[in-house]
């Protein structure tokens, strides 16, 4: 068997989930620590361009407001140093 072959089929046999092993816990013990997170990183952005959000009730909302009222605690937010047209 070719090497080429011989890792594609390790890589296909490796890849291959038969099970599910996520766990979604509905009522965490009060010692444990859940995150609900997000990616911010591109809303200075959007605001450039007057974006409107919207719920599922189509009222008009503020977005952070609206995240932090829905569990949200954790954001990413992606930094450069030295970044193109002044962007993130």
């Amino acid at each position: 068997m070719k090497p080429s072959i011989f890792f594609l089929f390790i890589i296909i046999i490796g890849c291959t989930n038969t099970s599910d092993n996520s766990t979604i816990i509905a009522n965490p013990e009060p010692n444990q620590i859940l995150y609900k997170g997000m990616d911010l990183s591109f809303q200075t952005e959007l605001e450039d361009f007057n974006v409107d959000y919207f719920d599922e009730n189509g009222t008009s909302i503020e977005l952070l407001d609206f995240v932090e009222e829905n569990g949200t605690n954790l954001i990413r937010l992606k930094l450069w140093h030295t970044s193109q047209d002044g962007e993130n």
